[in-house]
């Protein structure tokens, strides 16, 4: 008996391992196929019949084109230091932004987040939508009646896209209204700018009131691709000091950096919006650099004097200068100004680093 079970047990042995080959390994049916994507063949794009809509019919995960010499490095490559995370902790997750007669939502949560966010509030307010496009980030409204208007009708335009730090959203609303007696609406042409404020006010804020209550977080693919850039980056050349590209308009732009320097810790000495430049100082205040308090003015602190212009740029540590280019860019840059030894190349990137950070 104990011969037969020395005989068997190698037999055993082998068909077991067989059968583990046959159940794992590269031909079994449990096989590894994580590699399988390496051996995959391009094949045609689906063919939709003409008559039939293929707008919803995108693709999921886009890649950015390459220009002709971008996967080209002319010198050796330095990995920049990515952007924080947490960034204007002193603001709220969703805010209302205006600038002049411009008003606009921003939010902390990239737009393949508020995309479906925005729909489900359509939804709820019951306002048809006559067309969206997920990957130009635009929905349209159908035309829509008020109450306490019984001459004219209105439709809605509303854009998300990518803000000016990584992860937030712009939202934007467009209206327009014309007489209900328009049949469909006509030839509609859509203006710059909404043509009753207090319509697109209307729908902002009902829009911003649903946001901030919901918490939901799902998710959509195909608003992904919505123009993957954000509206700043810090343009890096070797052996100089960083710049900053802003694609906005002048105006904003320049509302932005003001604001950006201020929340940076920067003094702005003074500034001239005709030619794009601030001149400001930069440092850590001790609590002798305090402004004095209450008590201190009344038994007489030190007073304040006022100074020239050429006294205040005299007393600026550097001269920052937002330039416009085409397309509504404006590239920002910083030198330092006098004849200091206190700042190295790395600590003006670490400037203007804290600078692209706090735009706005």
């Amino acid at each position: 008996m104990l011969q037969s079970l020395k005989i068997l047990l190698p037999v055993v042995i082998v068909i077991g391992l067989s059968g583990c080959s046959y159940l794992f390994g590269n031909d079994g049916y449990f096989r590894d196929r994580g590699s399988d994507y390496l051996e995959a063949e391009t094949i045609p794009p689906i063919q939709i019949p003409k008559e039939l809509d293929k707008s919803s019919l995108e693709q999921l995960f886009v890649i950015p084109p390459i220009e002709a010499g971008e996967a080209v490095l002319t010198s050796e490559f330095k990995v920049p230091r990515p952007d924080r995370v947490a960034i204007n902790r002193h603001e709220d997750n969703i805010r209302i932004q205006k600038l002049g007669n411009r008003r606009w939502v921003v939010i902390d949560s990239p737009p393949e987040k508020v995309w479906p966010r925005v729909l489900q509030f359509l939804a709820d307010s019951n306002i048809g939508i006559s067309m969206k496009n997920p990957i130009k980030g635009m929905i349209e409204t159908t035309w829509l009646p008020y109450q306490d208007d019984e001459v004219t009708k209105n439709k809605y335009r509303i854009f998300i896209e990518h803000s000016l730090q990584h992860g937030t959203s712009e939202i934007h609303v467009r209206h327009v209204m014309v007489p209900r007696s328009v049949s469909g609406g006509g030839h509609l042409t859509w203006p710059n700018v909404s043509v009753n404020p207090e319509r697109e006010t209307w729908l902002i804020d009902e829009l911003v009131g649903q946001l901030v209550q919901d918490e939901r977080t799902s998710v959509s693919f195909l608003a992904q691709a919505i123009d993957s850039e954000v509206k700043s980056k810090l343009i890096v050349a070797d052996g100089s000091v960083p710049t900053i590209e802003i694609k906005l308009d002048y105006a904003r732009a320049w509302a932005s950096l003001g604001l950006a320097l201020d929340r940076g810790g920067f003094d702005v000495n003074d500034k001239d919006r005709e030619n794009g430049t601030y001149y400001v100082s930069h440092s850590d205040k001790d609590d002798d650099d305090q402004e004095p308090g209450f008590f201190s003015r009344l038994l007489g602190g030190k007073q304040v004097k006022e100074e020239t212009q050429e006294q205040l740029r005299a007393k600026s540590q550097f001269k920052i200068t937002a330039t416009q280019q085409e397309n509504d860019v404006v590239v920002v840059s910083l030198v330092a100004l006098g004849e200091s030894d206190d700042w190295d190349s790395d600590k003006l990137s670490e400037l203007v680093a804290t600078i692209k950070e706090n735009l706005s």
